[in-house]
């Protein structure tokens, strides 16, 4: 059993969901340990949410006597938990509704076992949503000696965690995804964007009026606006370091790659 331990003291609406999250879970063998700390809210309405969720999520409710703050509550909590494992979840955040289930598969070494991590030269911790689930995959892969651990971050503090802990690469698809977006929304000759770095990327632009006709180094796009022409796409041929003399035409797309912010120049 999971013992998940809450500790409150004010906004109840933040605690109504985080009540939400644990009662959406696929696993079910858990209990819901809430320590009370100094309570701010309406005691009718706090009551009314402890009466809504009591039975949903296997709810015990504590009250915070004496000394206050987060870590005597915490105490508190694991003092009256009786389950094997002790998952901490701040009353204003949330579990994903597969996220208890997740961590204890991570946790459970007979299949991480199974699965033979030794044997891989690659692993790929695609789990952003769960941290704690993310950080003792990566942490397990790297001590079963895996070369190379590729992981998913939603966020950077995250990925700064995994780096830490000892990830080789951490990717941000949803921050990838949302800068392709924003480039692609403000600049209307922007086709394909992606993330090279923090600072640089690679694009596939269409063709400026004033390029069409002209040489690259007539057009003299690196010293103009920064970017590098790495490829021109021209029909279903691509000509890959295209030579300087070469003539861009209006139908082409050109690859460029430089800095994100020369690249959304392209309005």
């Amino acid at each position: 059993m999971v013992s998940i331990i809450v500790t409150h003291r004010k906004w109840l609406l933040y605690l109504k969901d985080c009540f939400k999250s644990i009662s959406e879970q696929e696993f079910k063998d858990y209990e819901t340990v809430l320590v009370v700390d100094d309570l701010q809210d309406d005691k009718d309405e706090f009551q009314q949410v402890i009466d809504e969720y009591k039975d949903k999520i296997n709810l015990k409710v504590f009250y915070l006597e004496g000394k206050t703050g987060v870590s005597a509550a915490r105490n508190l909590g694991m003092d009256k938990a009786q389950g094997e494992y002790i998952y901490f979840l701040d009353n204003d955040d949330y579990i994903y509704d597969d996220g208890i289930k997740k961590l204890l598969d991570v946790m459970n070494e007979d299949a991480m076992q199974y699965i033979g991590l030794n044997n891989f030269d690659v692993v790929i911790v695609a789990i952003g949503e769960s941290l704690e689930a993310s950080i003792m995959a990566t942490m397990y892969a790297k001590e079963k000696g895996v070369k190379t651990v590729i992981a998913k971050a939603i966020g950077t503090p995250q990925k700064k965690l995994l780096e830490k802990v000892g990830a080789d690469k951490v990717l941000m698809p949803e921050r990838d995804s949302g800068q392709r977006l924003a480039i692609s929304l403000v600049t209307s000759n922007v086709l394909e964007y992606i993330t090279v770095s923090d600072k640089f990327g690679i694009a596939e632009i269409g063709v400026v009026d004033k390029w069409v006709d002209k040489t690259l180094q007539d057009a003299n796009i690196r010293a103009k606006y920064g970017i590098n022409v790495v490829a021109i796409k021209r029909g279903v041929d691509v000509i890959v370091t295209p030579p300087p003399d070469i003539k861009i035409l209006e139908t082409d797309t050109l690859v460029v790659i430089g800095e994100n912010a020369n690249i959304a120049k392209f309005s």
